[in-house]
């Protein structure tokens, strides 16, 4: 008998369930320990289905001693997770531009990614949203934010330098020193 047969059989009641921030919503749910063959092992099984949904959706959980609300509720951050493998990916290392490999290359940058998710905790936008009880910013969100203000700074204090000219002439040969030495000194 496949899951679905059986859960046609066996069809869940009402639940309410806690989203992201705190909103409360119905579920019909049910959930089973079952002899799932392919696995060929026995298997906690939850099919949910969410208001306005026509199929179950199934979860499985090979620790048989937790209870069907917890499933159902832990599954409700897994987009949150999602978000922040995307945003270590893209913004700490783990991707083309990955500079180490192995267990040295995935230690580190896991450690870097939540020593600057701590310290983004302290951005002011960030602190905004925990006295308000809103969901947090991703870490890359915060940091396209803190590099669009520094941009920023950057140019108005060009735009404000009594000399703005001579003061971007100046800019262009340090940056020209900078390129240059890391150019010598990495054989790039």
């Amino acid at each position: 008998m496949t899951v679905s047969e059986y859960f046609k059989t066996h069809n869940g009641w009402q639940h309410k369930i806690i989203v992201r921030a705190g909103k409360e919503i119905n579920v019909i749910a049910g959930g089973a320990r079952l002899f799932v063959k392919a696995h060929n092992k026995k298997l906690f099984i939850v099919a949910l289905k969410y208001e306005g949904e026509d199929t179950y959706r199934y979860l499985i959980a090979e620790d048989l001693s937790w209870n069907m609300k917890d499933v159902m509720q832990e599954y409700t951050l897994r987009w949150l997770i999602e978000v922040f493998f995307e945003d270590w990916s893209g913004y700490c290392g783990f991707c083309s531009l990955a500079k180490q490999r192995g267990y040295d290359g995935s230690a580190r940058p896991l450690i870097l990614s939540l020593l600057f998710d701590h310290c983004f905790l302290l951005h002011p936008a960030q602190k905004s949203f925990i006295e308000n009880g809103k969901p947090l910013a991703t870490l890359g969100s915060l940091i396209n934010h803190a590099q669009y203000e520094a941009l920023s700074l950057f140019i108005s204090g060009i735009i404000h330098h009594e000399n703005p000219q001579e003061y971007w002439v100046s800019i262009e040969k340090k940056y020209e020193r900078c390129f240059a030495y890391y150019v010598h000194h990495l054989n790039i």
